[in-house]
């Protein structure tokens, strides 16, 4: 079972805390032993695995440049012997004004009851429009649909929010052309709105592909995330047009002001 980890938070926060402070040897100590781990870095070449990283990992870290974090943020979540976080901050290097958004992914086993690090990634985020040259706009577009009102989200208490898109939709609806594209993802989104509806969830707001979906418990969302994908498997068989049905599920609580 899936749920939040404030143990696996906390290892994260000090694995981070000795990044930043160029302690090497705590640094290694929470990595696994494994040659299965993983580091993949900023740069082309930053990807490197098993021994090799508990050798050289805190020289690497001792040649970045003194940081500092801001707004940071931490999430994590553990299921039986596997646990991930996403820990998130804005970044100042000394001696520079440029502010960097960062963020580093993290999964860990278990290894004799302690978590270990199997696996680091770090990226630095970068607008869509300067990274590929097209400014996406369908998951901000429902975010802002759904912060303009309260209705699709219940009353008090939690909320489990879904989100459902098409893998590769712009080249899948150029291939088909805007009419053969318009009865397939038609034909997804009903299906996606029956399985919504019989789980006792409320279809919020569609856009092109995406849908947005509320829900009043994890459990619910789970049966329609499998009952969809499912249902996916089915229409694709009976179609020479595969779709791949990409979910993000997000928790939450509303409050008595009603904002999610």
């Amino acid at each position: 079972m899936i749920k939040p980890s404030p143990e696996i938070a906390a290892f994260v926060e000090r694995w981070m805390a000795a990044h930043s402070g160029k302690h090497g040897r705590p640094l290694t100590n929470m990595l696994s032993t494994s040659e299965h781990l993983r580091y993949l870095g900023t740069a082309p070449d930053e990807y490197w695995s098993g021994s090799l990283i508990r050798r050289g990992l805190a020289q690497h870290i001792s040649e970045v440049p003194d940081w500092t974090g801001t707004s940071t943020k931490i999430e994590a979540f553990e299921n039986g012997d596997t646990g991930w976080a996403i820990w998130r901050s804005q970044i100042t290097f000394d001696g520079r004004d440029d502010v960097f958004d960062v963020r580093f992914s993290h999964v860990l086993t278990l290894d004799d009851g302690v978590w270990r690090i199997v696996h680091v990634h770090c990226s630095m985020a970068a607008p869509n429009l300067e990274f590929h040259g097209i400014e996406q706009q369908a998951f901000a577009d429902l975010i802002e649909a759904a912060q303009k009102g309260h209705e699709g989200f219940g009353d008090e208490g939690t909320a489990v929010i879904m989100f459902t898109d098409v893998a590769n939709s712009t080249e899948i609806a150029n291939a088909l052309g805007d009419r053969e594209w318009a009865v397939a993802i038609g034909n997804q989104l009903d299906q996606q709105a029956m399985a919504i509806a019989k789980n006792e969830g409320k279809l919020v707001k569609t856009l092109g592909d995406v849908a947005m979906s509320s829900f009043a418990s994890a459990c619910s969302t789970i049966r329609a995330a499998s009952e969809i994908q499912a249902m996916n498997v089915r229409l694709n068989q009976c179609s020479i047009n595969i779709l791949i049905i990409q979910l993000q599920i997000h928790s939450g609580f509303i409050f008595e002001n009603h904002k999610p």
